[in-house]
């Protein structure tokens, strides 16, 4: 998936995460390292900064875990896709979520 981006933002400790799954290199960030991630991203990308505010962003990312959305869902629910159209900021499914 070119031009897409992956993040995952959790609160477990970083030295249990081969258990679960991920990398002993495995990163915890807080809000500020992801405020500061995702303004890096949305630079790259040649976003709006003035549409895709990192904090606004970042609440989108959690709206989207808090309701279990995943990547799948999103790009699968019309809804979604057509509700972030009409926001003004059709790339919001550029920002990938994984958990």
């Amino acid at each position: 998936m070119d031009g897409y981006i992956s993040l995952g933002f959790c609160t477990y400790s970083s030295f249990e995460a081969d258990k679960l799954g991920y990398p002993k290199n495995f990163t915890i960030y807080d809000t500020q390292d992801a405020v500061r991630l995702l303004t890096s991203i949305i630079k790259e990308l040649n976003l709006d900064k003035e549409k895709y505010k990192p904090k606004q962003v970042l609440a989108r990312i959690s709206q989207f875990k808090n309701s279990l959305i995943t990547v799948k869902a999103y790009f699968n629910t019309p809804e979604l896709i057509e509700a972030d159209t009409m926001a003004s900021r059709p790339k919001w499914g550029r920002f990938i979520i994984t958990t």
